[in-house]
């Protein structure tokens, strides 16, 4: 694997005064083949149910109690589980940002930086939690996934669809105008920024071939940007998290010190934290802020020594060479002052929030909702979390479920406002694939009638193969829509009448 010549001098400068042998392992580690990951999506099974189904050999990842490392050459990405959204094809390093950010149930949470939605996804299974909050006994959170790129815009609609995501809207938009229109109304923010990719060249030529000395700088100025904003969306007392998948401490280090030395205005101010234990990863290092390493490159006000009271080792780094994963930065920034929600009633807190969803009363409304709890009655009673929990509200020819605590997107480019039910068409209720992948027909040993009707496949059923194909089946039994599944967790709708199913599998996501 060629890498780029300045890159590898950067990295000798840097790691070579750490111990004599330190830069060869890293070096070498780039003639190893990458390692694959993936994350069980807790929103449908534990990691211990998959474990129990997993047609792959597994270890587990030792800073996500979620996550494992695939350790056989096989594609994961090509299975009917992955189909299902069973779990999420992840590099391991990745899967420490949602560890750091730890949401819980009920909070509202900003992704900034979303698509593909990996990291998005992982923070709705802590929000959304599938054994409480489900049944009404713990409130949703909300999410919100924003991503600029419209290219990118739909894979993370899609990804996020594919794993049962019902607490999450989506947005296409800068961060200085979410800042604008928005506030400080978000619990924890994750920021996870475009940057250089250095920790992708194991995996991707396009990185290797695309890097260059003045693309760390070009992101280290847009990082400086993009930090700004979102700390403009933080609420008193909220979290803010800030992670990379390269190694230049000009996106590391160097963009938390210029991030700290320049806040104070308004009187907002930030300081780090220790992550949550990632074990295996290292603390940041406070002395390449100042050089970062061997041809220093000044951005805005420069790069100076860190003042002592900013402790830079308190972020943290991945290595390739000294843990599973191909390279991340992480760093906590806690937002100072008190939360003036801190002392409400949580009842007064979420009616406050409450009020801020739209309210379309309207008969086309009403009729809209006719139909759905029609449909509702037979094919997924228990779809939907406790009334108490959120709302449906009509957009278009759209029903959407909105969260409790979601925060009003008028005037923003908005994908979709919440978790996408299904559209009246000529009158009736069209089901979404949304809709069917978040119907989640187990639990443990338990077993939820989120769908009356549906047809479970084995893995090694050859109908299942032809379902992913878009062919139609057979199957006997009353017409109507119908759920198709593999080993009992949703793939997709089917509709039967007389005996046939038709096929209502996407057509983007049918297999040749």
């Amino acid at each position: 694997m060629e890498l780029p010549p300045r890159f590898l001098e950067r990295m000798r400068g840097l790691l070579s005064p750490i111990s004599p042998l330190e830069y060869e392992r890293f070096a070498a580690i780039y003639q190893e083949p990458p390692i694959t990951g993936i994350r069980i999506n807790t929103l449908k099974l534990s990691p211990d149910e998959f474990l129990n189904l997993s047609p792959f050999p597994l270890e587990p990842v030792p800073w996500a109690e979620d996550g494992f490392l695939v350790t056989a050459e096989m594609r994961p990405g090509k299975h009917a589980f992955h189909t299902a959204g069973l779990y999420y094809v992840q590099e391991p390093s990745a899967m420490a940002a949602a560890w750091a950010l730890r949401p819980a149930p009920g909070e509202r949470v900003l992704d900034l930086c979303a698509a593909p939605g990996g990291k998005a996804s992982h923070l709705a299974a802590h929000l959304q939690n599938p054994r409480e909050a489900s049944r009404g006994k713990l409130p949703e959170g909300f999410l919100l996934a924003n991503e600029t790129h419209p290219s990118r815009l739909l894979e993370l609609g899609s990804n996020l669809e594919r794993l049962g995501v019902r607490c999450a809207a989506i947005t296409q938009e800068t961060p200085a105008r979410l800042a604008e229109k928005l506030g400080p109304v978000f619990d924890r923010v994750l920021v996870d920024a475009p940057c250089s990719g250095e920790g992708m060249f194991r995996k991707s030529e396009n990185a290797r071939k695309e890097w260059s000395t003045d693309l760390v700088q070009r992101c280290a100025l847009r990082q400086d940007q993009i930090l700004e904003s979102a700390a403009r969306l933080v609420r008193p007392g909220g979290l803010l998290v800030y992670s990379t998948c390269t190694f230049a401490p000009l996106e590391n280090e160097g963009t938390v010190l210029r991030f700290l030395e320049r806040q104070g205005g308004a009187g907002v101010t930030f300081h780090l934290e220790a992550p949550p234990p990632l074990p295996g990863w290292s603390g940041g290092q406070p002395a390449w802020a100042a050089d970062p390493s061997g041809w220093a490159v000044s951005v805005g006000t420069g790069l100076r020594p860190a003042p002592t009271t900013i402790d830079l080792g308190l972020t943290r780094r991945l290595w390739p060479q000294q843990a599973p994963g191909e390279g991340h930065f992480i760093a906590c920034l806690r937002r100072g002052g008190a939360d003036p929600e801190a002392d409400e009633q949580p009842a007064a807190r979420e009616g406050r929030r409450s009020r801020r969803l739209p309210r379309a009363e309207s008969q086309d409304e009403a009729a809209a909702l006719r139909l759905f709890e029609q449909f509702r009655a037979q094919c997924a009673q228990d779809a939907l979390p406790g009334e108490s929990q959120g709302r449906i509200v009509l957009a278009g020819s759209r029903l959407y479920w909105l969260p409790g605590n979601a925060v009003d997107l008028q005037g923003l480019h908005t994908l979709h406002p919440g978790w996408w039910l299904g559209s009246i068409t000529q009158k009736r209720f069209i089901p979404s694939h949304a809709l069917a992948m978040a119907l989640n027909s187990k639990s443990g040993s338990e077993t939820r009638p989120y769908s009356q009707q549906n047809i479970s496949l084995e893995p090694d059923d050859p109908r299942l193969a032809a379902y992913l194909r878009g062919e139609e089946l057979s199957s006997a039994g009353e017409d109507g829509w119908l759920l198709v599944c593999v080993a009992g967790y949703p793939l997709g709708w089917g509709r039967r009448v007389q005996g046939r199913v038709k096929n209502e599998l996407p057509k983007g996501l049918r297999q040749a």
